[in-house]
């Protein structure tokens, strides 16, 4: 098989076009070998703990990537937050018209004089609309 150097990567490209990896010239050998050097050794039990611990780490993250996904979880949150809001805009409401010192009874008046006029309005507006 025929390996062309590229120059400018420092990779090697086979006849088929397709980059077969870095080159190590003398530097990159020495430096390979430099980290090779520095990294402790490490047992066979310190390798095993450290793949079971990169195991469950990433079966934890698939759990909460498919709870994050999945179509009823989905449906689930956006349930809990319109529920959460309408809560809140609820007690907006009351503490328009019941404080701590009990019922605000201007408030009620006010609405109850929107609501009666809204009733009137809408009465007038039927019977003049309506067929003869």
């Amino acid at each position: 098989m025929a390996v062309t150097l590229l120059p400018a990567t420092g990779l090697r490209r086979a006849r088929g076009g397709a980059v077969l990896g870095l080159r190590l010239d003398h530097e990159g050998a020495e430096m390979a070998e430099a980290k090779r050097k520095k990294q402790p050794k490490v047992t066979a039990e310190q390798a095993r703990a450290d793949i079971a611990a990169a195991r469950a780490r990433l079966s934890g993250d698939v759990r909460e990537v498919v709870d994050e996904v999945h179509p009823r979880r989905i449906v689930q949150r956006q349930v809990e937050d319109a529920k959460s809001a309408a809560r809140v805009e609820l007690e907006a409401a009351k503490s328009q018209i019941k404080d701590a010192d009990g019922w605000r009874w201007d408030r009620i008046a006010l609405i109850g004089g929107a609501v009666g006029g809204l009733v009137a309005f809408v009465l007038v507006i039927r019977r003049l609309t309506r067929k003869r």
